[in-house]
């Protein structure tokens, strides 16, 4: 089993704990590639700390090396179930790895620690992400640029080991309430999906121009038969879109709110803050202690959307919702408010649309690929497409319950993930104990 080094004192009886790199199998405990060069489209994918959110991976911002550069890191090469976890930055982000993910890679800021099967995986993953040891971590990071665990101090992280039968108990509950989320998130996934094609099939594609005129649509989603009646034909050879539309910029759309809040303005306040490390985690503002927040935000009401300058090519867009608290949101974001004959809803397809974000990466500025930022002025310039008021007030009813219920899968997301993170620390210090068939 390993060393015993004590016992997790905070449980009843005492659990034994041993050195987390004394349950690895024979890799060892490693980090992944220290130089990986510039992106390779036909390379081997590797993850990076951006990647390891909630609990999970996330692929839909991977970057990819070159074999031959890959080829020197063959000890990190994933093979599937591996614990994979951060060492800077963002210290102690845990997910394990799936099987599609085997010949992966990882970055030089991401430890893979290959969990013998007999100990698993999931139980030391919850072990690092409780209380006790995410604070042992940040107290021996060392933090010239940033916080930076060295792996020797990863190795010596003190794991608590119960029998096999009350790790498989507690992970049994943790799984659980981690199941409901993610299934929630695919769904929100799905419904975000839906949004897009609906939005692109009748902005972008002019599906309904193409079958008035005795076309295929080229979409998934047609306009509705009336709403077809009301669209031309035809499109103008000078602008190049529907007959009664107009090519105008993003600027014309939609008014930007500066309005800011100072840190001495919230102190003593709890408010909802929209920033990007809350985005990525899963799309709900964190909630925050306003006497924490030591820089100016932005205020952040109804009827707004959000949108990211900061590194486009991961497109963020967000439609606040501030509910009881006061809100706030990063400087990184635009705060947009759409003009009269513009629903929040048709703005925020169009800006989450593909074309659009297209448009907003070739806008960027900066050469490091983790602070290229797009300047508003060229977020307000983009080009795009102004429908009649008619085709607007359809879509915006064809997807408003989609986005409402993307919302409160989003909401139940947030309870599940607060019940789960007030359990963890009991469940892992052996306070609450649990019966044999206990589940969530």
């Amino acid at each position: 089993m390993g060393r015993i080094l004590g016992t997790w004192a905070m449980g009843s009886d005492g659990w034994p704990e041993v050195r987390l790199g004394d349950l690895v199998d024979e890799r060892g405990i490693s980090y992944g590639v220290v130089q990986p060069g510039p992106a390779c489209s036909d390379g081997v994918p590797i993850i990076r700390v951006n990647n390891l959110q909630d609990g999970r991976i996330a692929t839909d911002d991977i970057k990819r090396v070159s074999p031959d550069i890959e080829a020197k890191y063959g000890r990190t090469r994933l093979r599937g179930g591996e614990l994979l976890m951060s060492l800077v930055g963002s210290l102690g982000q845990t997910a394990i790895v799936p099987p599609g993910l085997c010949g992966w890679n990882v970055a030089r800021a991401v430890a893979v620690v290959p969990i013998r099967d007999n100990i698993g995986a999931d139980w030391v993953a919850y072990a690092l992400r409780s209380p006790r040891l995410q604070h042992r971590m940040r107290t021996h990071a060392t933090t010239t640029v940033q916080a930076t665990l060295n792996l020797q101090d990863v190795r010596e992280l003190p794991i608590p080991l119960p029998e096999k039968a009350e790790r498989e108990r507690v992970t049994g509950v943790l799984r659980a309430l981690d199941g409901r989320i993610e299934l929630n998130r695919r769904v929100n996934h799905t419904l975000q999906s839906i949004v897009r094609a609906i939005f692109r099939s009748w902005f972008i594609d002019f599906d309904s121009v193409r079958k008035k005129m005795g076309g295929k649509a080229g979409g998934e989603f047609g306009l509705p038969t009336s709403l077809t009646a009301l669209v031309s034909g035809d499109v103008d050879s000078a602008s190049d879109v529907p007959e009664g539309w107009s090519a105008t910029t993003l600027g014309e759309l939609v008014t930007v709110s500066r309005r800011t809040a100072t840190p001495s303005e919230i102190q003593g306040q709890t408010v909802n803050h929209y920033s990007i490390p809350a985005f990525d985690r899963g799309r709900m503002p964190a909630v925050e202690e306003g006497i924490g927040i030591k820089s100016n935000k932005f205020v952040v009401g109804d009827g707004m959307v959000l949108i990211s300058r900061l590194n486009p090519r991961t497109p963020r867009v967000w439609i606040p919702r501030p509910r009881d608290r006061r809100a706030v949101c990063s400087t990184e974001f635009m705060v947009l408010t759409p003009r009269s004959g513009i629903s929040v809803e048709f703005l925020y397809a169009l800006l989450d649309s593909e074309a659009f974000g297209r448009e907003l990466a070739s806008r960027v500025t900066g050469t490091s690929g983790s602070h290229q930022r797009v300047q508003p002025a060229d977020v307000l310039s983009i080009e795009v497409v102004l429908p009649t008021d008619a085709p607007v007030r359809q879509f915006t009813e064809a997807v408003r319950p989609a986005l409402a219920r993307a919302t409160r899968l989003l909401e139940e997301n947030e309870r599940l993930a607060m019940l789960r993170d007030a359990l963890l620390p009991e469940l892992m210090a052996g306070r609450s104990r649990l019966a044999a068939g206990d589940r969530a």
